[in-house]
């Protein structure tokens, strides 16, 4: 929402602070799930090379699929006008 806000209303110092105020809270975020002995999402799981290319595939995909939504929902109004 930050990022259209940004595009429409010229709000920059508002979406410029959401996003680092949402950026700081993924930075503690992550270091406090790395100093815990039993964190709730275990970050070093993405070191591993095949989950870490399972989810960016899964990422990928999800791309792919949105898009391919998109293009279909949009391709009777581009066609017939």
């Amino acid at each position: 929402m930050a990022w259209k806000r940004l595009a429409e209303d010229g709000g920059f110092a508002q979406a410029v602070g959401a996003i680092i105020l949402g950026l700081m809270f993924a930075t503690r975020f992550v270091r406090r799930q790395m100093a815990l002995d039993d964190p709730m999402l275990d970050l070093r799981l993405f070191r591993r090379p095949a989950l870490a290319a399972a989810l960016i595939i899964n990422i990928l995909d999800f791309f792919v699929g949105f898009g391919i939504l998109i293009v279909v929902a949009q391709f009777p109004s581009w066609y017939w006008g």
